[in-house]
C-alpha cells in the first residue's frame, strides 16, 4: 500500500514523534511510506533516514500560503497514494482540501488534541466541520473523539480511536525492570539511590504541561517534611522563558535545589527511564501523552492528572495514581503516596504498568488497527 503521512514539521513534539513511530512501523510492515511536511524543522528526520523512510518537505513560505494543498495533491498523484494520514489541525485541513481533487485516495485525519475544562472551542468545531471531507477521523483519545462526535453527530461513524504505539526499546526497559536485570545507572549518584526519583518528560515547559502546579506540589511536600525525593524535568528548557523564570524563582525562594532538577533535552529518552522510580504527568489538558505510554512500557508507576483517557488507561490495574488537574494539593497527595510506598510495591506497580502498556500500546496491536483504517476492503 502506498501511504503518505503528512504533518507540519518533524520538530521535537509529541505528535511528530507519534507520526514518525507510525511511519517506521508501517514501513517495516512492507508498505511504501513517504513522510511529507511543509516546515523545515527536522528533529526527528535522522530516525526516518535510519529506517529508510522517504521524506519530502514542501517549504510553506508564509502563514497563509496555501501552496502545500496543491503540492500535496501533486504528491498524491505522483506517488499514487492509496491513503493520506494527516496529523494535527492545519495539516488535516490541507489534506482534506487536497482530497477534493483525488477522490479515490482515502484521507485519514488524526486528532491529537486535548480539551480544557471549558469543553470544545470554536477551533474544534471548525476542524470538525472540515472533517466532513475526510474518510476517517482517528484520535488517540476516547475523551476527545466522544466529545467531537457528540457535538457533530454526523462524524460519529467516521471516528475511531487508535492509541499511540510505542517503540520496542521502551518495552525492553520494562522487561529488564520486571526481571530485575536492569543494572543501576552510572549516572545516578549512590548517595541519592535511596531517594525516590520521579521524572517529568515534556517537549516544552508550558502552562498546559502543569509546570507551576508541580513545583507548588513539591513545595507542599517539603513543607510536610517529605524530602527524600527528587523531580527531574526532562526536555528542552529556555532560561529566558517567562514560565521557566517564574518556576526558577519558586525553586530558589523555597530552597528546592535538592528536590528539583532541570535535565534538559535528551536525545535518547528511552535510556532515561531506567534511572527513575516513577513518572509524574501534571498536564492540565492534552491528548494521551507519549510520556505516559513510554513510562508505562518502561515499567514505571505513573502519577497522572485525571484528564483525557488517563483514568481509562490506568483503570483499576494498580499501575498508577490519579490526581486533579491544576491542583497542587491533590498532586502532592498522590506524590506523597507513591514516595512513601515500599520499593517492592512500586516495583509491582511498575510491572502492572508494563503489562497494561503491552495491552494498549504495543505496535503489534496498534499497527493492524491503522492498516484496517487505511485499507478500504478491511475498514
Amino acid at each position: 500500500m502506498n501511504i503518505i503521512l503528512f504533518i507540519d514539521s518533524l520538530a521535537n513534539g509529541g505528535s511528530q514523534r507519534q507520526l514518525v513511530n507510525l511511519a517506521i512501523g508501517l514501513h517495516q510492515r512492507d508498505h511504501c511510506v513517504t513522510v511529507i511536511t511543509y516546515t523545515p524543522l527536522n528533529h526527528h528526520l535522522p530516525r526516518l533516514e535510519a529506517a529508510g523512510v522517504s521524506f519530502e518537505c514542501l517549504n510553506k513560505r508564509s502563514k497563509f500560503d496555501l501552496r502545500p494543498v496543491i503540492r500535496l495533491y501533486q504528491a498524491i498523484r505522483r506517488l499514487k497514494a492509496d491513503s493520506v494520514v494527516a496529523f494535527l489541525r492545519t495539516p488535516a485541513l490541507y489534506a482534506e482540501l487536497a482530497g477534493l481533487l483525488c477522490r479515490r485516495t482515502r484521507i485519514v485525519v488524526s486528532e491529537r488534541a486535548g480539551i480544557t475544562d471549558r469543553g470544545l472551542g470554536k477551533e474544534h468545531y471548525l476542524s470538525g466541520l472540515g472533517h466532513s471531507l475526510a474518510t476517517v477521523v482517528t484520535g488517540n483519545s476516547h475523551h476527545y473523539l466522544d466529545a467531537l462526535a457528540k457535538a457533530l453527530p454526523w462524524l460519529k461513524p467516521k471516528c475511531q480511536v487508535i492509541y499511540n504505539s510505542i517503540d520496542e526499546q521502551f518495552f525492553e526497559n520494562g522487561k529488564a525492570r520486571s526481571q530485575l536485570e536492569q543494572p543501576p545507572s552510572d549516572s545516578v549518584d549512590s548517595a541519592q539511590s535511596s531517594a525516590c526519583r520521579l521524572c517529568v518528560v515534556a517537549a516544552r515547559p508550558s502552562e498546559e504541561k502543569g509546570l507551576l502546579p508541580l513545583i507548588n506540589a513539591v513545595v507542599q511536600l517539603v513543607d510536610r517534611g517529605i524530602t527524600d525525593f527528587s523531580v527531574h524535568w526532562i526536555g528542552p528548557v529556555q532560561d529566558t522563558h517567562p514560565l521557566v523564570s517564574k518556576a526558577q524563582s519558586l525553586i530558589e525562594q523555597h530552597s528546592l535545589q535538592g528536590n528539583w532538577h532541570w535535565e534538559g533535552e535528551q536525545s535518547e529518552v528511552a535510556r532515561c527511564y531506567p534511572d527513575y522510580q516513577g513518572l509524574v504527568l501534571p498536564s492540565l489538558h492534552e491528548g494521551v501523552a507519549n510520556s505516559l505510554c513510554e513510562a508505562m512500557a518502561s515499567g514505571l508507576p505513573v502519577i497522572a492528572t485525571d484528564i483525557a483517557d488517563n483514568a481509562l488507561i490506568l483503570g483499576d490495574s494498580g499501575c498508577g495514581l490519579l490526581c486533579q488537574p491544576d491542583n497542587a494539593s491533590s498532586l502532592a497527595d498522590a506524590m506523597q503516596a507513591l514516595i512513601q510506598l515500599p520499593q517492592e510495591t512500586r516495583t509491582a506497580m511498575g510491572l502492572s504498568a508494563y503489562q497494561r502498556a503491552r495491552e494498549l500500546f504495543d505496535e503489534k496491536n496498534c499497527l493492524p488497527q491503522w492498516e484496517r483504517v487505511l485499507t478500504p476492503a478491511l475498514h
